[in-house]
Parts: structure tokens; C-alpha cells; sequence
């Protein structure tokens, strides 16, 4: 399925090397020449660190240099915004909160969620360059593409262009979910590595579980089996990516913010580091509000 209008592919494909590296320039707002230049250029790269996350977790963090962050932000800017992404997504989109994922599913009966692993390693430069190829993208053009979007085989976490790249790459992936949600009058949103489904009545199909782990596998993607699949009621005011669904457009933080929110207002000093969380979780739980 393309995921932009066909007259663009079309146009695009019917161009020659040095008119689609012309058009990519202009997109980079930088020269043909240096367009053609960046896949040799050594400066384009990344610089790579750890993160400590709960349960031991580690996530790799690959942070792109100043010239590539600088191209990254064009190509975002001028190009990749534009781009078609799937309704069911509720990140790295404007005009859409994390908000409207809790939202959708508050009328709900029950939530089913389930987080996926390595999201952003797991979605591989192969069906990064397919996903240009499908635009019309080809020759040394899609090879500059390929080098400033993707690194050591995926796309890196830490890169700008890594988030709606991954909203846009996986298109295909949120049509086959929703079309099983259809199937079983469930609702299906999105935000990022996050899958929620709800149902408003009845009780969760047998095989749904297995047909969406067989859909996820098929585009690379592993369910992270630490945390498992959860079914939640909303008679039990569920927590949904860090939102705790009260009812209906009833939202709040979840309660481990709210329990954070607390210790922090009752510590008499706090560091500025311990201040600045403070007020960044009350904004937060303001934005819930309204």
C-alpha cells in the first residue's frame, strides 16, 4: 500500500538520479553536491551511551552528532511531517496526546495492553528502505536516506527522525491490527511501542492474543514478555501508558505519579533537580484535566 499520494510517487519515480538527489537537496536545504557527499561523510554519525531502566533493564541511547541532528530536523521539518500516518496513532503526531490514547478506550469494558520489545531496534533498516523504495526513492538518493535515518541495521533511539519514521514504516502493521480489532468490535490505538484494545462488551476472543503476537511477529516485532499481555476493567480505573482512566473524560495521573506527586510536595527541601520534577508532574496532571 503507499503510504503518500500517488501523483508524488509517480513524479518521484520518474525522475533520474541527479533529479531525485536535486529534489532530496532541497529537502536537506543544503547543495546537490553535499547531498551526494553525506553517505562518505565520517562526520554524520552517533555517539552511543546507556540507560538504566527499572527492572535492570538497559536501553541504548544513539545520539546523532550536530551536522546529522542538523539534516535529521530538515528532513523532519520539510518532509517526513507531510507524510500519511495510521489514525490509530496516538504519538509523534500533531495534534494528538497521549491523552486521546487513554481517551479512546474510556468507554470501554475492559483494556487489553502489551508493550513491545526493542521497539526501535526491532524495526529494521530493510523495511526502512522498502518504505522509501515505495515512495519512488532510488539509486544514491535512497542511499543518503538510508544513512541519515538508520544506523547499525535499524533505526536508532535518539535520532529525531526515529519516532514518525517508526509511525510511518509501520502503516501496514496498524492496518492489519485494526482489521483485527474490527473483526472482534474491539478498539485499537497505538502510542509508539504501546498497544492497547478494549471492548465495550463480551469477553476477549480466545485466539486474539495469537493472532496479534503472529501479526507483530511478521513485521519483526516481540512482545516484551517481563511485562506480558494485561487485561484491565474499567470498573478498576486502569492505568494506560501512565494515565489512569477514572471514567469516562475523567483522566489523572497514574498512581505511582500520584504517590511521587505527594512525596515530593511534602519534603520540605528539595534540590532543584527534585523542584523542577515537581512542577513538570503538576503541569502534567493539569494537562490531564483539560
Amino acid at each position: 500500500m503507499s503510504l503518500i499520494h500517488h501523483s508524488f510517487e509517480s513524479w518521484l519515480g520518474n525522475r533520474d538520479e541527479r533529479q531525485q538527489l536535486s529534489t532530496l537537496s532541497k529537502l536537506l536545504e543544503i547543495s546537490p553536491q553535499q547531498t551526494r557527499e553525506i553517505t562518505s561523510n565520517r562526520r554524520l554519525g552517533y555517539q552511543t551511551y546507556q540507560i538504566k531502566k527499572r527492572h535492570g533493564y538497559v536501553r541504548e541511547i544513539c545520539a546523532p552528532t550536530g551536522d546529522l541532528k542538523k539534516l535529521q530536523r530538515k528532513l523532519l521539518a520539510n518532509y517526513f511531517s507531510s507524510l500519511l500516518v495510521h489514525y490509530s496513532c496516538c504519538a509523534f503526531r500533531k495534534g494528538v496526546t497521549i491523552k486521546n490514547h487513554a481517551l479512546i478506550h474510556s468507554y470501554s469494558s475492559f483494556i487489553l495492553t502489551v508493550d513491545l520489545k526493542n521497539f526501535f531496534s526491532s524495526t529494521r533498516t530493510s523495511r526502512v528502505q522498502k518504505y522509501f523504495s515505495e515512495q519512488g526513492w532510488s539509486g544514491h538518493a535512497l542511499q543518503v536516506l538510508k544513512k541519515l535515518t538508520c544506523y547499525r541495521g535499524s533505526l536508532p533511539q535518539g535520532a529525531p527522525t526515529s519516532p514518525i519514521l517508526s509511525n510511518l514504516v509501520n502503516y501496514e502493521l496498524d492496518v492489519a491490527l485494526q482489521d483485527l480489532a474490527q473483526q472482534t468490535r474491539a478498539t485499537y490505538s497505538r502510542y509508539c511501542d504501546d498497544l492497547a484494545f478494549s471492548w465495550q462488551t463480551g469477553n476477549e476472543p480466545v485466539t486474539f492474543r495469537s493472532q496479534a503476537e503472529g501479526l507483530l511477529n511478521r513485521f519483526g516485532y516481540q512482545v516484551q514478555r517481563e511485562k506480558g499481555w494485561k487485561v484491565q476493567k474499567l470498573c478498576d480505573r486502569p492505568e494506560l501508558t501512565g494515565i489512569k482512566i477514572k471514567s469516562g473524560f475523567n483522566l489523572a495521573p497514574a498512581e505511582k505519579t500520584t504517590n511521587e506527586i505527594k512525596r515530593l510536595k511534602r519534603k520540605r527541601k528539595k534540590s532543584d533537580k527534585e523542584y523542577q520534577r515537581l512542577v513538570g508532574l503538576l503541569a502534567f496532571k493539569k494537562f490531564l484535566k483539560h
